[in-house]
């Protein structure tokens, strides 16, 4: 019948599906790009130095010249007037490459013997009394010892004019009355003890 027509078609409008809604609009603007941060610029390359070249390799000389002598005195320049290779006595210094009388108070003053001399004077050191013979030019050394008043006697020599023979005082500075009057035997005379007499005398040596 129509009526049992229109309530199924009712039934039917009630349990229709609703249609799906519409797809909403595609966008055709593009997207806005993100900026590239600036990259830092490179650092400048330091140039590299020029290299320099190798000096030329100067043969060796040879340690001792056949005419000429060491190098070493080329090298450290060793003239005539030079102190370097000159050895003087204590009681001397080189001056300009010669050994020269050095004045007493330039002698070592610790770790020294008392001197005496032959002019009754009292020397601290034995530089210092041939320092002082040096420069006077006479022998001035008597003997070791802080005993030297001119009461007490100094080193003598003599010279027997008829034997040739030789005698010398030998003082002793702890007692001077003790002192020894000695011979010099041709078995003991040197040359040393020969230059210290001549000397003495005023003989040349």
């Amino acid at each position: 019948s129509q009526k049992g027509q229109k309530h199924v078609e009712q039934i039917h409008q009630t349990l229709k599906v609703p249609a799906k809604p519409p797809d909403p609009p595609v966008s055709t603007t593009e997207a806005p790009t993100t900026t590239e941060a600036p990259t830092t610029p490179e650092a400048p390359t330091t140039p590299e130095a020029p290299t320099t070249p190798e000096a030329p390799t100067t043969p060796e000389a040879p340690a001792t010249d056949e005419f000429l002598g060491p190098v070493e005195c080329f090298e450290k320049k060793f003239t005539r007037g030079s102190c370097s290779l000159v050895f003087c006595p204590p009681w001397e210094r080189c001056i300009e490459g010669h050994c020269s009388c050095k004045p007493p108070y330039l002698c070592p003053a610790e770790d020294v013997s008392p001197v005496c001399g032959r002019d009754n004077r009292k020397y601290r050191s034995f530089c210092q009394v041939m320092a002082a013979s040096c420069l006077t030019q006479k022998t001035t050394m008597s003997h070791f010892g802080e005993n030297c008043g001119a009461e007490n006697p100094t080193f003598m020599s003599s010279i027997d004019s008829l034997t040739g023979g030789v005698k010398v005082f030998l003082p002793n500075d702890e007692f001077p009355w003790a002192g020894r009057e000695l011979m010099v035997c041709s078995e003991t005379w040197n040359m040393a003890a020969a230059n210290v007499v001549c000397k003495e005398h005023g003989n040349r040596l």
